[in-house]
């Protein structure tokens, strides 16, 4: 999704390019309401940092992908490890 905000801001496509800067900024928003509300307590930490952590780690693991650096496999590894940092681990 990133990548495509990204594109559309390079080519000059059907998105404007305020809306190509803002959207990571709007995920975030989104992302962090989220974690207020499964979050509560002590436990709670930072909302915004998690949910910037989040946007960020997923936007660098695509251009990761594409660029090669990784496989398939090394992005679900990773985003399973920021997950359980940012949302607490679970038992499975």
């Amino acid at each position: 999704m990133l990548g495509a905000f990204g594109w559309s801001a390079i080519t000059g496509g059907g998105i404007t390019a305020e809306d190509t800067f803002a959207a990571p900024r709007a995920l975030a928003t989104i992302v962090a309401d989220q974690l207020r509300r499964t979050r509560t307590g002590e436990d709670a930490g930072d909302p915004e940092a998690g949910a910037d952590l989040v946007v960020m780690a997923a936007g660098g693991l695509a251009q990761g992908m594409l660029q090669g650096y990784s496989t398939s496999r090394t992005p679900l590894d990773l985003v399973e490890h920021l997950l359980d940092r940012v949302l607490g681990s679970t038992e499975r």
